[in-house]
């Protein structure tokens, strides 16, 4: 069976993880990422596909720069 993985890394650590063992219900918790969160610079969500291909979408926290 194939597997496919949603993982959250926000401000370098891993945050949140989760195997699926189709793609429709990984695509479909993947798009639910929709903003940076509380992060204080950024939050990665990549989404893995069972042949190793990787979609990723990054969310910038807009004032890191002026926090840090």
């Amino acid at each position: 069976m194939a597997t496919y993985a949603v993982i959250v890394i926000t401000d370098g650590k891993q945050e949140w993880s989760k195997n699926y063992d189709n793609a429709l219900d990984a695509v479909n918790s993947y798009n639910l990422f929709v903003d940076h969160g509380f992060c204080f610079s950024e939050r990665v969500i990549s989404l893995v596909e069972p042949n190793g291909k990787i979609h990723t979408k990054i969310f910038e926290y807009p004032l890191a720069s002026a926090i840090h």
